[in-house]
């Protein structure tokens, strides 16, 4: 049932892979059907650390009480990390015109790849505790460093995520959310 909220909440994005061609002449709408993005995944992550620490649910009231709950923090952290990440692949695609794409591109992936995990302690930051914003972020750092062997299973994690959604958008929103990110906070539980 989770699954199908968060496919509920993604809607604009699930329209606009399943209608649109993935082109650049699109990429405005891409972008724009990503917002509600980070709003449900924060949500889904709650919903699952709920369970995780109490055995129980009630899906539908429970999802949409952290919906409610969790969405300026929860916003702000994916709003951030969208845009980072948005600046970085750009540029990447600027490297990729000219002749230093072989110097840039590799510390260029590490930042993406830092940047991911950084998003991914930050939401679970967000879940899990009260502090402030700039603190969710500092910790996130910290963790992404401290634990880096879990972050970077976390971003294989939202990577394969990612790659099936896009393939297989339905498929990937209505199965895939629950048991990727079940791993995710279970590997997360000693934070």
């Amino acid at each position: 049932m989770l699954n199908v909220l968060f496919f509920v909440t993604n809607m604009p994005l699930v329209l606009a892979l399943l209608l649109l061609k993935i082109h650049p002449a699109n990429s405005v709408y891409f972008l724009l059907s990503l917002l509600p993005m980070g709003v449900s995944l924060n949500a889904l992550l709650a919903c699952i650390h709920q369970f995780i620490r109490e055995k129980d649910l009630r899906v539908m009231k429970d999802y949409f009480y952290y919906y409610r709950k969790h969405f300026l923090r929860g916003s702000f952290v994916w709003l951030l990390s969208f845009i980072v990440l948005i600046i970085l692949i750009a540029d990447l695609l600027l490297f990729a015109q000219t002749s230093y794409f072989v110097v840039a591109a590799p510390p260029m992936m590490v930042l993406i790849v830092f940047v991911i995990s950084m998003f991914l302690c930050g939401m679970i930051l967000v879940v899990k505790s009260t502090f402030s914003l700039g603190e969710i972020i500092r910790f996130s750092f910290y963790f992404s460093v401290k634990k880096s062997y879990l972050t970077i299973l976390h971003v294989i994690l939202f990577g394969v995520f990612i790659f099936v959604v896009v393939m297989r958008p339905v498929f990937g929103l209505l199965v895939l959310p629950s048991v990727i990110f079940y791993i995710v906070m279970k590997n997360s539980e000693s934070w």
